[in-house]
């Protein structure tokens, strides 16, 4: 073909559905076809064909090996070379003792080791690139350039360690799959850029590229951004979830050797790559064995890992480091002799869609779950540490069931932050500092607080610290704590109160944020407030009990026990209740044995006894005459699978917005964290416009509307996930009425918890807890239920009030 003549080019595509790669048996969401961007390229007869990089440092970690695989095809009798230049992290050249590849007569292949002195090398906290230029001379010209972008560092196991240029690293990681709502599993340079990102803020180190290599584009973002990468080949549920037994099949050798083959040829150079995997939850066989050899004869600069290793047979080589999926999160931890990798584990829930369509708070609860399984992780002798599942969301079908799955990321489709974002980057953050109340320095004293390093390579003095008490603040100095060790911060003397909180904020170099802290100083728990008089009055009639107070008014049926209705200031706030609630346990018909009332010090005290079929149940409502309402509750016979444990009052269907503070998880939250300590979710908002497959232009606390969950049946009017998620461990949470400043206030001393569920015809019922789980959350999660059996009982306040606004609590 001559240079201006047109060419076609036929493209052929097989996604064989006995290939190791295929995935469409478990999940209907395609992998086969062209995904990524295919370049035509016009190369001279002599040319490179590959050009590889290795570092090795020296035992000093001062100076470095550098070595370039160079292989090229050539016209025969032309005389060819390669010539090298270097240039530093900072665009300055760097001078290389050897730096022209001579190729003999006939070679194809050559190899050039040199020494670099004392080299930035590149760690995930320090991602310090190289750029190394390659001139190919063929007869005295230069007919090609071929750059590669690297780092000088190491990787090596020494014994149940993983050491990156000598220094024991921890992996705080997720599993990414390619995906996109409106793209599908393609994905875009630009795209690939925003995750590396993206993760590298939510303090991840680790990505594992769950089950087939990602783009070049997402391992150069890999590389410049700081995350350590386990590569996976295209081998995946080999004899599972109906793909074929062809481990052992000769037949099929040549496409097991060729997926690790490519991975390994065209990423063998980023720097990021740090372990080579290959394969996802398969069973061993003599195909894959052979794969394992290919790897460590082609690169052994770097160690392999195979899920599940329990599949192979004793005494195998095929992993250098033993992958482990979805361990308990009490389990022990440590290994040995290998290190261990949790390269699945902590399912963001998505399984439990019944959960998740009542309440969104579930993925708030998740937290707890990450937070004792990183702590566990980072101490366990051997733990290498973990990969969640999983970093993005993606939605599809399982086989032939109705519905799909795949709402299991940190992060939705959009890349909009879910809940789970902020609890990684909380609880994987390397800056430890105990969240909590401090005590109340001496006047002029400094305020000293302890402070871990869990960093791999960095110094905590690298950081830029602050320090902020109400108006005063500044920078925290002397701040030395090397990696994987303990010291202390102070804040400078000043003039200390009790209520003071101390607010620390600790950012990268480059201003991103670590961590922040806010450390309440000297506060105790609110109080609960007794009843106060005088007591309201008792009216009592043939059909209604009602009691009345100076501003309120609540009445009661003598025919169902429960109320009619309550008033505050002329406004109806309440419609019905009290009502046992179980969360997911069903209950039966409410039946009403028996109502009376009395009038006892400074309340009314309305007594209740009926059944929920078998389930027994005595309700006592004290009423005082500012109108607390103190529910007392025993019952019977608590159904099996019970989820929640309190009582739940009907709300008008004017309720607009719930607000609440609380005490939370960590004492920082993002403004729109369902999990905050102190908020306001409203109802609705835009998110009640949200269409299918249009990128929303809210947070997620504001959607409305779950094409996952609800499918066609999305209708929305159920509520914002702000406004239906569990809002634990309250001390109070208050439903606001449109267009009113009167509301109910529900008020606790930490330990309960509200959630808010919009009925169909608009009403809202309140449910006031004192227990709650999430026991369908599973996959080792934190999930235990409520017991179930015996006789059970508890109490809830609720309080009408005037405004809604806060009760004062010095801690917040």
């Amino acid at each position: 073909m001559r240079p201006g003549e047109a060419a076609w080019l036929t493209v052929g595509v097989t996604d064989a559905s006995d290939d190791p790669s295929w995935g469409s048996g478990y999940a209907k969401h395609s992998i086969g076809g062209i995904l990524r961007d295919v370049e035509l390229i016009a190369l001279p007869a002599t040319h490179l064909v590959s050009l590889h990089v290795t570092t090795d440092l020296d035992p000093t970690r001062s100076d470095a090996t550098l070595a370039v695989t160079a292989e090229m095809a050539r016209e025969a009798g032309v005389e060819t070379s390669v010539e090298l230049a270097l240039v530093d992290p900072d665009g300055r050249p760097t001078a290389l003792p050897i730096d022209t590849i001579r190729f003999a007569s006939g070679a194809l292949e050559q190899r050039l080791v040199t020494r670099v002195a004392t080299p930035a090398t590149w760690d995930a906290e320090h991602p310090r690139l190289y750029t190394l230029t390659a001139n190919m001379r063929a007869g005295g010209a230069i007919v090609e350039t071929v750059t590669r972008r690297f780092g000088f560092r190491e990787v090596e196991r020494r014994g149940n360690k993983l050491l990156v240029n000598g220094r024991e690293v921890k992996l705080r990681g997720g599993c990414r799959h390619d995906v996109h709502p409106l793209r599908g599993r393609s994905t875009t340079p630009e795209l690939d850029e925003r995750d590396a990102r993206l993760f590298r803020d939510a303090n991840i180190n680790f990505i594992r590229t769950s089950h087939y290599p990602p783009s070049e584009a997402f391992l150069d973002a890999c590389d410049r951004y700081g995350l350590y990468v386990e590569e996976e080949a295209a081998v995946c549920f080999l004899d599972a979830h109906g793909n074929r037994p062809t481990q052992d099949d000769p037949a099929y050798a040549g496409r097991y050797l060729s997926q690790v083959a490519e991975m390994v040829e065209r990423d063998r150079s980023h720097p990021s790559v740090l372990l080579w995997s290959l394969g996802n939850e398969s069973e061993w066989g003599a195909n894959l064995a052979a794969t394992y050899t290919h790897v460590k004869q082609v690169d052994p600069t770097r160690p392999v890992i195979f899920s599940y290793p329990e599949k192979v047979p004793p005494g195998t080589a095929a992993f250098d480091i033993l992958s482990v999926h979805y361990p308990a999160h009490d389990a022990d931890l440590s290994s040995k002799p290998l290190p261990r990798l949790n390269d699945e584990f902590g399912h963001v829930a998505c399984y439990n869609l019944e959960t998740l369509r009542r309440d969104p708070g579930v993925r708030d609860a998740w937290g707890a779950s990450l937070r004792k399984f990183w702590q566990r992780m980072f101490a366990a002798d051997g733990c290498l540490g973990g990969a969640i599942w999983g970093l993005v969301d993606e939605v599809f079908l399982k086989g032939d069931a109705p519905t799909g799955y795949g709402e299991w990321g940190i992060v939705d489709g959009w890349r909009r932050p879910k809940p789970e974002y902020w609890h990684v980057k909380k609880a994987y953050s390397p800056v430890r500092i105990e969240e909590g109340t401090r005590a109340v320095p001496g006047a002029g004293e400094p305020l000293e607080i302890p402070i871990g390093n869990w960093f791999d390579h960095t110094n905590l003095k690298e950081l830029a610290a602050r320090w902020r008490v109400g108006a005063e603040g500044g920078l925290l100095t002397g701040l030395d704590v090397p990696p994987h060790e303990e010291g202390r911060l102070v804040v400078p003397p000043r003039a200390w109160h009790a209520g003071d909180a101390a607010e620390l904020v600790f950012e990268r170099a480059d201003g991103v944020l670590v961590d922040r802290f806010r450390l309440p100083l000297g506060t105790a728990p609110p109080a609960l407030a007794t009843p106060q008089g005088p007591a309201p009055r008792l009216v009592e009639d043939a059909k209604t009990l009602a009691v009345v107070g100076s501003r309120f008014r609540l009445v009661f049926s003598k025919i169902t026990g429960l109320l009619t209705g309550g008033w505050y200031d002329g406004v109806r706030v309440l419609e019905g209740g009290p009502s046992l609630t179980l969360g997911a346990a069903p209950l039966g018909p409410w039946s009403l044995d028996s109502v009376s009332a009395t009038a006892e010090a400074d309340e009314v005290v309305v007594r209740i006894a009926g059944s929920h079929s078998l389930v027994l149940v005595g309700l006592e409502v004290r009423v005082d005459g500012q109108g607390l309402i103190t529910t007392r509750y025993a019952f019977n016979n608590p159904s099996a699978g019970a989820s929640e444990l309190g009582v739940a009052y009907l709300l008008p269907a004017s309720v607009g917005a719930l607000s609440w503070e609380r005490r939370a998880l960590w004492s920082v939250y993002p403004d729109d964290h369902i999990g905050r300590a102190a908020g306001r979710a409203p109802r609705t908002g835009p998110g009640s416009g949200a269409r299918y497959r249009s990128e929303p232009g809210w947070a997620w606390a504001l959607d409305e509307l779950d094409w996952y969950l609800d499918g066609t049946a999305a209708r929305g009017g159920r509520g914002t996930n702000d406004f239906r998620s569990l809002k634990a461990n309250v001390l109070w949470a208050a439903a606001e009425l449109a267009g009113s400043a009167v509301g109910v206030r529900a008020e606790s001393d930490g330990t309960g918890a509200v959630r808010c569920a919009v009925q169909e015809d608009g009403r809202v019922q309140l449910h006031i807890l004192n227990q709650w789980a999430y026991p369908d959350l599973g996959w080792g999660n934190i999930s235990t239920g409520l017991e179930a059996g015996g006789n059970r009982s508890g109490e809830v306040r609720l309080r009408l009030v005037a405004s809604v606004a806060a009760p004062h609590h010095p801690d917040r």
